[in-house]
């Protein structure tokens, strides 16, 4: 493969199922840590524009209180890690959505998609008597053109 081997990598074979979820981790930038603590966990703290994505991730985790490890395996999920490996652009879930890379690499993370009602949509408008006629004549006029193409 054209993957870098990571330090913490356990690539030795203990088991199948550990080092799956072991490599499925390090799917998940450091940039889309950050996100996910400053989108999802509302954490946002200011950095240095010269630091790397490491020790930014690392500083916002640790003013949630939490770890790096523990940001991705809440990101790295069984239905986000499926459409990692089936090549998806973008997964959503109830909690937040996923920007995933060509490589399959999750780059980013968004605030979930909001649910719209199908009602809204599909709204029943009372227009005025002047909009209606405007529209009649709209209509009027596209029929006679689409008559005359004919």
């Amino acid at each position: 493969m054209g993957r870098r081997a990571h330090p913490k990598r356990h690539d030795s074979g203990d088991t199948e199922a550990a080092s799956a979820t072991t490599l499925d981790l390090y799917a998940v930038s450091y940039h889309a840590v950050t996100r996910y603590v400053q989108r999802i966990l509302q954490v946002a703290l200011e950095h240095d524009k010269a630091a790397t994505e490491r020790a930014i991730a690392e500083q916002h985790c640790a003013a949630a209180g939490t770890t790096i490890e523990e940001i991705r395996r809440l990101i790295m999920t069984p239905a986000i890690a499926a459409a990692c490996a089936l090549g998806a652009a973008t997964v959503g879930t109830s909690r937040f959505r996923a920007v995933i890379s060509a490589k399959g690499v999750i780059v980013t993370i968004d605030e979930p998609w909001k649910v719209r009602s199908v009602l809204a949509k599909h709204r029943l408008r009372l227009m005025s008597r002047a909009e209606s006629q405007r529209k009649a004549a709209r209509l009027y006029r596209r029929g006679v053109r689409t008559g005359e193409e004919q």
